[in-house]
């Protein structure tokens, strides 16, 4: 399994993580809603971003989510070292804003990027 690559780590200020807990909600005739936990763990959904990403690794984390296509891969969260297996939520990567001339030296401002556990933690 692919390795999240080795470029600058995430902004702590744009990282955010949020648990899920799928439930099935079932509507019943007498106008009430039955609710039960679709699985009895929870999944994680994390937020990742850089105010400020170098171009050459703007461009490894492109050429990686092109290569990775909707596979998982491991990623390492930024604050506790523990190691996901995730997939990338969205079938695109957020737009990027260019921050001086990327030619000289400039790099990228990407903010928004989902990546979710594929199953319980």
């Amino acid at each position: 399994m692919a390795d999240f690559p080795s470029i600058k780590a995430p902004d702590l200020d744009l990282f955010g993580e949020q648990p899920v807990k799928e439930k099935v909600r079932t509507p019943m005739e007498a106008g009430y809603v039955q609710s039960r936990s679709r699985y009895s763990g929870s999944r994680r959904v994390f937020e990742i971003g850089w105010e400020f990403l170098p171009a050459a690794d703007y461009e490894v984390l492109v050429a990686f989510f092109d290569s990775i296509g909707g596979a998982a891969f491991n990623w390492t969260h930024p604050t506790t070292g523990i190691t996901y297996t995730v997939i990338f939520s969205d079938d695109a990567l957020p737009k990027a804003k260019p921050i001086g001339r990327v030619i000289d030296g400039g790099g990228w401002a990407i903010s928004g990027i989902k990546l979710e556990t594929l199953g319980a933690v």
